[in-house]
C-alpha cells in the first residue's frame, strides 16, 4: 500500500512538473516572438536613421559645391563686365540667384528636419513628439540681388555646416542607444533559448520586464522617425 502511495505521489509530482514546464515553454515561446518583433522595429529605425545620414551628407556636399560655385562665378562676372559683356554677366547673375533661392529652400527644409530630429530625441525623456511643419514655398525668403545671395551664403555656410554636424551627432546618439538595446535583446533571447524545458525564474521575469519597458520607451521614437522620414523624403 505504501509503495502504491509513493508511486502515485511520484507520478503526480512528475505530471505537475511536466505541466509547469509546458507552461514555462509557452511563456518562452511568447517572449521569443516578442523579441523578434522588437528586433524588427530596431532594424527599421536604424534603416531610417541611415537614410537620414545619407541625405545630410548630400546636403553637406551640395553646400560645399555651391559655395565654390558662387566664389568662382563672382570672378567670372567681374571678368565679363571688364570685357563689357553685360548681357552674359546679367544672365550668369540670374542663374546664381536662382540657384541660391533653390538652396535656401533646401536649407529651410533642413532646419525643420533638425528641429524634428531634436524633438524625436526627446521622446527618450518622455517628451511628447509633435511634427514641426515645413514652411510653404512662398514663405521662403528669396534673394533680390546677387550681392544679397553671396553675402548670405558666405556668412551662413559655416553655421549651416554646424547644423549638419549636429544632426549627424543626434543620429549617432540614437543609433548607439538602439545598438545597446539590440545587444540586450540578443542576450535575453539566448537566455530563454537555453531555459527551454525549465521553469521561468524571477531573474528572467525581471529581465523580460526591463526589456519590455525599454521597448515601450522606444516605440514613440520609431513613430516620430517614420513621420520625419515621410516629411523629409525628396527634400
Amino acid at each position: 500500500m505504501k509503495r502504491t502511495a509513493i508511486l502515485l505521489f511520484a507520478f503526480a509530482l512528475l505530471f505537475s512538473c511536466n505541466n509547469k514546464n509546458k507552461e514555462s515553454d509557452k511563456t518562452y515561446d511568447s517572449w521569443k516572438m516578442e523579441m523578434a518583433e522588437i528586433r524588427k522595429d530596431h532594424s527599421e529605425a536604424l534603416s531610417i536613421l541611415t537614410g537620414f545620414e545619407k541625405k545630410i551628407d548630400t546636403h553637406k556636399e551640395r553646400l560645399k559645391e555651391f559655395a565654390s560655385y558662387i566664389d568662382g562665378s563672382k570672378k567670372e562676372i567681374a571678368t565679363l563686365r571688364a570685357k563689357k559683356k553685360q548681357k552674359e554677366a546679367s544672365a550668369l547673375e540670374k542663374k546664381i540667384i536662382e540657384s541660391a533661392d533653390k538652396n535656401m529652400k533646401k536649407h529651410i527644409h533642413f532646419v525643420s528636419f533638425l528641429d524634428n530630429l531634436m524633438a524625436a530625441q526627446g521622446t527618450f525623456e518622455g517628451k511628447k513628439f509633435n511634427l514641426i511643419p515645413v514652411p510653404e514655398d512662398n514663405a521662403v525668403t528669396k534673394f533680390n540681388s546677387l550681392d544679397d545671395a553671396i553675402a548670405f551664403w558666405m556668412k551662413e555656410k559655416n553655421n549651416i555646416n554646424t547644423g549638419h554636424d549636429k544632426a549627424l551627432s543626434i543620429i549617432m546618439d540614437l543609433k548607439n542607444h538602439i545598438h545597446q538595446h539590440q545587444a540586450e535583446i540578443k542576450a535575453f533571447s539566448e537566455k530563454i533559448a537555453n531555459q527551454k524545458g525549465q521553469n521561468v525564474t524571477p531573474e528572467l521575469e525581471d529581465n523580460y520586464k526591463e526589456n519590455k519597458k525599454k521597448y515601450d520607451e522606444f516605440v514613440p521614437l520609431l513613430k516620430s522617425l517614420k513621420q520625419i522620414q515621410q516629411q523629409f523624403e525628396g527634400k
